[in-house]
Parts: structure tokens; C-alpha cells; sequence
């Protein structure tokens, strides 16, 4: 493969062959100064075959598939979460109000108010009838399922930034 470093970026000569490094290899990092071929003076793409594409750099495959996984762990993230067997919403709206509520019964529960309960509607629409100890542990299960899915993300992670080819980057699922 050929590609070109423009070694005198002058704006209008970025094309102008004494103005470029040429050699075979694999293609350097988007932000070198490297130019699609399409954009060459005619003569200078002859050798690449017509369905030529550029292969992206390593970094930045590892840095394609990092953002994958996190637009995933953050999906579920906000996809709720399992608390004594309902499914909970823990998109950032919910999260708040449900950070709320928790403050107002630990509020009322150190006023000395007893025998409370909270109807919460929950991810599917229906209510759950908690006590006010139940309703207090929505946020310990919360932090665990976020805890849960960064665990996971950073192990993803790891194996992402070990990789040390394009197919064992590609081997690794987005979740």
C-alpha cells in the first residue's frame, strides 16, 4: 500500500508531489497529513486497485470499539435495573426522582414518622408497593447494577487495548 506525508503542508500544495513523502506500508494515523488518494493529481493513484480504502490505524480501531462498548454499558445503564424481582428505570430522569423520593423517606423515617410505604411505578408500567426499609435499598441496587456493567466495560476495556491486531480488536463484542 502506499501513502503520503506532506512534509511542507502548504495550504493549495498538500497535493504537489515534492511536497510529500512516499513509501509502502500501512497507512499512518488519520491526523498525520494523509490525504484520500482521490484527492492525488491524476498519474499518482495508478497503482491502487479501484476499490482501494484506507485501512484505519490500530489506535484507532481500539478508540472505534472503546466508544462500542461504552455506548452500550451506558444504554444499559440507563435501561433499568432488577430490585426484589421488578425492573426498575434508571434512565437520568428516573435516577433523580428516584434519588429524591429515597431523601424524602430517610427524611420522614428521621422525623419518626413509622409504617410508611411507597407505590413506585416500575419499568413496565406496573406499581410495586415497597416498605419504607425496601424503598431505602433502590439505591444500594442502583450503584450495584452500575457497578456491574462498568466492571464489565473495563474488562472489555482491557482486552481491547491488548489487542494488537484489527482482528482480534473485531473478535471482541461490543458487550
Amino acid at each position: 500500500m502506499i501513502f503520503a506525508i506532506f512534509a511542507d503542508p502548504t495550504p493549495g500544495q498538500e497535493n504537489v508531489p515534492g511536497n510529500c513523502i512516499w513509501g509502502p506500508s500501512t497507512l499512518p494515523p488519520w491526523g498525520s497529513g494523509w490525504k484520500h488518494p482521490d484527492t492525488w493529481p491524476a498519474g499518482l493513484r495508478d497503482d491502487l486497485p479501484d476499490d482501494w480504502r484506507p485501512t484505519p490505524a490500530l489506535d484507532a480501531l481500539k478508540a472505534a470499539k472503546w466508544e462500542a462498548v461504552k455506548a452500550e454499558r451506558d444504554r444499559r445503564e440507563a435501561g433499568g435495573f432488577e430490585y426484589l424481582g421488578n425492573i426498575f428505570d434508571s434512565d437520568p430522569t428516573s435516577v433523580i426522582r428516584l434519588t429524591v423520593a429515597v431523601a424524602a423517606a430517610r427524611s420522614a423515617i428521621s422525623a419518626g414518622q413509622t409504617g410508611l410505604s411507597f407505590a413506585w411505578t416500575l419499568q413496565d408500567n406496573t406499581v410495586a408497593t415497597l416498605s419504607v426499609d425496601e424503598f431505602i435499598g433502590l439505591p444500594l441496587a442502583l450503584a450495584a447494577n452500575a457497578n456491574d456493567l462498568h466492571q464489565h466495560a473495563r474488562v472489555l476495556r482491557e482486552r481491547i487495548y491488548a489487542a494488537t491486531t484489527a482482528e482480534e480488536i473485531q473478535a471482541i463484542p461490543d458487550w
